[in-house]
């Protein structure tokens, strides 16, 4: 969900809430408030009941900010993505069924960042080179 912040005062980098696993990030003008992973399928609906839970844990946490004040919450823009997440949010990194396709996917709330941090080892993937941890229970085959 992403909400105007004009004027509130909310911090310059992301900022994860690891009790109520709900992550906040300043983009330009807006506060991203993400938090909560359904595994749905192709389905890309929003529950209200979720979003209000989102919103009303973003009013405890930035009280002075004035565009929670509108409960119609007709000024969000709650996107829903559909990604590729495991169960576990372990990711899998791997070679796949095709010579020139490795994986890096899978990964849960903190996807962006876990991707990032795994590109080394696809790297020693890629390359043939042994890799710097071990892959059991990370790869396609397990």
């Amino acid at each position: 969900m992403k909400v105007a912040v004009l004027g509130a005062r909310v911090p310059g980098i992301s900022v994860t809430d690891s009790k109520f696993k709900v992550v906040y990030e300043w983009l330009g003008d807006e506060l991203r408030v993400a938090g909560m992973t359904d595994i749905a399928g192709h389905d890309r609906s929003l529950e209200p009941d979720r979003m209000a839970l989102l919103v009303a844990q973003a009013r405890v946490t930035f009280p002075d900010a004035p565009h929670f004040e509108n409960d119609d919450f007709s000024s969000l823009k709650p996107p829903a993505g559909l990604r590729p997440a495991t169960r576990k949010g372990t990711p899998i990194i791997s070679a796949s069924h095709h010579k020139n396709l490795f994986l890096n996917t899978g990964h849960d709330a903190l996807g962006g960042t876990l991707a990032c941090a795994c590109v080394t080892v696809d790297t020693d993937l890629i390359s043939g080179q042994p890799g710097a941890i071990s892959l059991q229970g990370l790869t396609l085959n397990g």
